[in-house]
């Protein structure tokens, strides 16, 4: 074990920036049913498909990794950990967001695994990485990480209605099915 740990210390920051992609590939992969059961525990979901959702859960996907693409384009360390540290800011929100799901329904809830206990850990390294490197301000990081405690304090005072930007992007997912694929 102390050997991985030293070999991942070791990594350098931009190899470390690929487990961003994987980690939002696994996690929506463990969403895949995710719509029965918002239907289970929400209110307000919107009438759509699972088709409509998965569709969704794959852009995600791919845009998780054309961010990630992007924001290792630039040579500069600096401005790749500019780019890449909003995505990490989401990433981290939402897989607390699935813990508190799971506490206040009681009840598993799909994306937990990959999004808090796998995903926020290695989110939270790597932004520690970011800052022992001294590659963004504090004051940056301060920033994102109080746009997550809004957003994560905006779940808890929804209750039972569903996070409307969830509902967006599902009603998003099925007029793209619509222009896509005429379903």
């Amino acid at each position: 074990m102390a050997q991985i740990i030293g070999q991942i210390t070791q990594t350098d920051i931009r190899t470390l920036i690929y487990l961003i992609p994987f980690i939002s590939l696994f996690h929506e992969l463990e969403e895949w049913n995710i719509l029965k059961w918002h239907r289970d525990v929400n209110t307000g979901v919107p009438d759509v498909k699972n088709f409509h959702v998965r569709l969704t859960l794959i852009f995600v996907v791919i845009l998780n990794f054309v961010w990630t693409g992007i924001s290792l384009l630039p040579d500069s360390d600096a401005v790749m950990a500019y780019i890449i540290i909003p995505l990490i800011a989401v990433g981290i929100f939402n897989g607390f967001q699935h813990l508190l799901w799971l506490v206040k329904f009681r009840r598993y809830a799909p994306g937990v695994i990959f999004g808090f206990f796998f995903g926020v850990p290695v989110l939270l390294y790597i932004v520690i990485r970011i800052l022992n490197e001294n590659l963004v301000s504090p004051w940056y990081i301060v920033v994102c990480t109080a746009v997550v405690f809004i957003v994560i304090f905006n779940t808890i005072r929804l209750g039972v209605k569903i996070d409307p930007l969830i509902g967006r992007a599902m009603v998003w997912g099925a007029s793209v099915s619509k222009l896509l694929f005429g379903k």
